[in-house]
């Protein structure tokens, strides 16, 4: 492969790009230095200072082109990094002394050989970790990393810098200037491998190239894609790896070839370019033993203006990568400038100011062979921090080969003998004395290490926490997505069989407390509870009685006013004529006939649950049954006028039936409430035990399997109790137990005997004191005193007292009914239900589910496509955050 190459010069087709995407969402920083006036040289000298520039020319004569620079762009220096505390601690100040007292030559400069070992000394797993992390490629949770980014105007001398720094040659001939971003990368030669020095050459593309696509962004005609790195070369010999960049920045500028066609072109300029600039990456790994980890981000130089005028808007173009990096606050900054001009005028230092991003700069003095004796007052006070202070740290001066030199291929051992002589010279071995730790490439190196070390120790808890908050959110989604099964019948099986053992123990009457068979229960008791609370209630106010009116005794009043009267009125009394009341069918006029049966069938027995939910069934009032004693007189004369008839049975019977016409709206809510919890429930257990399958055909089938035989077993028990119902509804039936209708009646009889006898005497006595101030009137324990004796009793006889039993026989009914019905209902529940369902769910689900059947097992547990690719991404993601992890770990005692 030829030493040097040549090629058609390039330099006016470049294409326009805007800057890179995470340039666009990059902070500003708030804060900025204001810089004092720069000073300028008078242009007069002293004749001393003509002696030493004399003594200088002798010394030293400068070449045309210092520095190596030449009319070509030049290359920005970065890293990957954040702002830092200890990352910006000021450079070394000038050294107080007086002359011939512990004074420095150029020989106590810092000297190494090995340019990278210098660099990250005492650094190299911080360094490392960073170089780790940014190759993991997780910008989503780490958009930006610690950077180091050298800038300044193009031919200011900065890829001699980076060369200096990195011991490697970057393409130099006329034509070849750097076209797209390079990254350079600097890693230590693992064990087991041959010690030898190698730089493998990859293309990094997230950026396609569509000129005629539509313009969506300010990237124009390039478009963001998903980053892909392809592998170029590998490369063993130094001396070619500057023909080796130059073929992958073909292959860069050529989008629609393959690379693959350049890696081995042995004359790059017999190749054609489409485009003249590319946003994609060259990335350099650069492995050599003890070879410290730093990585290197090669951009064009600054320019003020392009020669070719059809190509001005490539000023803004670059103007707009450089601010991309000068803006992040994670940057940290070293601003190259020749010493031969005025800083005001760099073009660098203004984006470097427009970015607000003085604070994170320090300097770099190059092409110190062209100073005129008239400016080195000024290059001392910079290096004085006295003009130009960069609140970051200290200016820096450095000799680099010549033109000259490079083209005669010095090594780099070479080159720092040449910057060692140079610093010898009379005047700059003042320099040396009064700045040793700012002059020269081991002295820069060490700064950069220093800057660049601290900006990652600081920013390490931040990167951490990160990661770590990264990791924690992926996790968690991750754990909604199921894995791809590899025995999808083995998987269905065990599944089932979790889902199964979960329902036994909800259904489990020796279970733990509050499971489902023990909230059906507590439902069930609920309800006989509520039955009984509708026992019908009796008004016992004689008929055709009206409270008299009182006074009532008011001291307040004067003596003029007439006493207060109250008068209330006798209440309606139900079932009569027009009253409207439910209980007028009862044979109001009729005798002896039964009331027109309203039991449910069927089709009632399926609507116990459809359209009805447990929330309306709670929120419908039921009314107990009320009787008042005048309709029950009424019905009972029409049915026997003879008071001595003892054949009531059937107004007996039919007056009881009507206090069981509140039970169908009371059993519909109980079952509504009982199968909502019931469908609940299993609903719950489901998502569950299938939680990573939410959105698998096997979740929705088996909660479809589940409902469906849970409804089926309802509606089979709706119709049993229906029929129960129908039954209680349809004939009262005699118990055959009459010992238990005695034990009952007693008690029911001697309480509504009592309440028709205290309502007498309420009655009576209020009549006799009705002339009485409502005050003097006795109290209920007087009244019913009084009411006891014989002779009250014989003058007061009850003509209603015949009416009793008939009501005791009701209400005695109605208590053995209702928790008769209370029973039915809970033995069906739980045997028809509870018990059923328990011991059909394994079948049901078998059938259902295909088990045992490969393939129909891992068609239920396929997910959505779409999904799928989103948990594989996840998966990788979270693949690349424990790789994260892992490397933050072995630093993070250094934090």
């Amino acid at each position: 492969m030829p030493e040097s190459i040549k090629a058609e010069p390039i330099d006016y087709i470049f294409t326009t790009f805007p800057p890179v995407s995470r340039a666009q969402t990059i902070r500003s920083s708030s804060s900025t230095t204001p810089l004092p006036e720069p000073v300028m040289s008078s242009g007069n000298t002293t004749v001393a200072d003509d002696a030493l520039m004399a003594d200088m020319n002798a010394h030293y004569t400068p070449h045309g082109s210092s520095d190596g620079t030449m009319e070509m762009d030049d290359v920005v220096l970065a890293t990957s990094t954040p702002t830092v505390s200890q990352g910006t601690r000021s450079m070394p100040q000038r050294r107080q002394h007086d002359r011939g007292v512990g004074t420095s030559s150029a020989a106590d400069i810092v000297h190494n050989t090995d340019a990278l070992h210098t660099l990250a000394l005492g650094s190299r797993e911080l360094i490392k970790t960073i170089q780790s992390l940014s190759a993991l490629n997780i910008e989503a949770t780490l958009p930006s990393l610690p950077k180091f980014v050298v800038v300044g105007d193009q031919s200011a001398g900065k890829s001699s810098i980076i060369e200096a720094c990195c011991d490697i040659t970057l393409p130099r001939s006329e034509g070849t200037c750097t076209r797209c971003p390079f990254e350079i990368t600097t890693t230590a030669l693992t064990e087991g491998t041959d010690g030898a020095w190698r730089c493998t050459i990859s293309l990094v593309s997230a950026y396609s190239y569509s000129p005629f696509a539509l313009p969506q962004d300010a990237f124009h005609p390039w478009h963001a894609t998903q980053r892909q790195i392809t592998m170029f070369a590998v490369v063993t010999n130094k001396s070619q790896l500057e023909h080796q960049l130059k073929l992958a920045q073909l292959a860069i500028l050529n989008p629609d070839k393959d690379p693959a066609s350049f890696a081995t072109l042995r004359d790059p300029s017999q190749a054609t370019m489409i485009v003249g600039f590319s946003p994609n990456i060259i990335r350099l790994e650069v492995q050599a033993p003890e070879q410290p980890e730093l990585s290197f981000f090669d951009l064009p130089g600054a320019i003020n203006v392009h020669p070719d005028e059809t190509q001005q808007h490539l000023v803004g173009f670059i103007k707009a990568v450089i601010e991309s990096y000068l803006r992040d606050p994670q940057t940290k900054i070293s601003l190259t400038c020749g010493a031969d001009q005025d800083v005001e005028n760099c073009t660098a230092f203004r984006f470097i100011k427009d970015s607000q991003a003085i604070d994170r700069c320090f300097g770099v003095l190059t092409k110190l062979d062209l100073v005129h004796i008239s400016r080195m007052k000024i290059v001392e006070r910079m290096l004085n921090r006295k003009d130009y202070a960069l609140p970051q740290g200290s200016w820096f001066v450095t000799k680099q080969p010549s033109q000259s030199d490079l083209e005669a291929g010095i090594s780099h051992e070479e080159a720092r003998n040449i910057e060692h002589s140079f610093f010898n010279q009379p005047y700059w071995q003042r320099v040396v004395q009064d700045f040793p730790q700012q002059v020269g490439i081991g002295n820069l190196q060490q700064a950069i290490s220093q800057i660049y070390t601290g900006t990652i120790r600081d920013h390490l808890p931040e990167i951490i926490e990160r990661v770590n908050a990264r990791y924690a959110a992926i996790t968690q989604e991750l754990a909604g997505f199921a894995e791809e099964p590899s025995h999808p019948a083995s998987i269905v099986t065990s599944e089932v069989h979790k889902v199964q053992f979960a329902i036994s123990v909800q259904l489990d009457p020796d279970g733990p407390a509050k499971n489902l068979y023990k909230r059906t229960l507590t439902k069930l008791i609920n309800f006989a509870t509520e039955l009984h609370k509708l026992q019908p209630t009796i008004d016992w106010q004689t008929r055709g009685y009206v409270q008299p009116p009182f006074s009532v005794d008011d001291s307040s009043d004067d003596d003029a006013t007439p006493s207060k009267v109250v008068n209330t009125p006798a209440p309606k009394v139900k079932g009569s004529k027009g009253s409207g009341s439910a209980v007028t069918s009862v044979g109001a006029g009729r005798k002896h006939q039964l009331p027109t049966r309203s039991t449910p069938g069927p089709t009632t027995a399926r609507k116990l649950f459809a359209n009805q939910t447990p929330s309306q069934a709670s929120k419908s009032t039921i009314a107990p049954t009320a009787f008042t004693l005048a309709q029950i007189r009424e019905e009972y004369d029409v049915s026997d006028p003879d008071p001595r008839a003892t054949n009531s049975s059937h107004v007996t019977n039919s007056l009881t039936l009507t206090t069981l016409r509140p039970w169908t709206q009371s059993t519909t809510a109980a079952l509504s409430r009982i199968q909502n919890d019931f469908l609940t429930s299993l609903t719950a257990i489901v998502n569950e035990i299938l939680a990573p399958r939410l959105r698998t055909k096997f979740y929705a089938t088996m909660q479809v399997l589940l409902a469906t035989n849970a409804k089926s077993l309802f509606h089979k028990a709706s119709l049993a109790i229906n029929h129960a119902l129908e039954k209680e509804q349809y004939r009262p039936m005699l118990t055959a137990n009459t010992d238990r209708w005695k034990l009952l009646a007693a008690p029911v009889e001697a309480k509504l005997s009592e309440q028709r006898h205290r309502k007498r005497v309420e009655e009576h006595f209020d009549r006799v004191e009705a002339h009485l101030d409502a005050s003097k009137h006795s109290s209920t324990e007087l009244r019913l005193k009084r009411a006891s004796e014989a002779v009250w009793r014989a003058a007061n006889a009850d003509p209603y007292t015949r009416y009793v039993p008939h009501l005791v026989k009701i209400v005695t009914y109605y208590g053995i009914a209702a928790s008769r019905f209370a029973d039915t209902v809970t033995g069906i529940v739980t045997f028809e239900l509870c018990r059923e369902f328990g011991e059909t769910v394994e079948a049901v689900l078998k059938k259902g589910l295909k088990m045992g059947d490969d393939g129909a097992c891992k068609k239920l547990l396929e997910e959505d496509p779409g999904r799928e690719r989103m948990r594989l991404r996840l998966l990788e993601e979270k693949s690349r955050l424990e790789m994260a992890r892992a490397e933050l770990e072995k630093v993070g005692g250094l934090v």
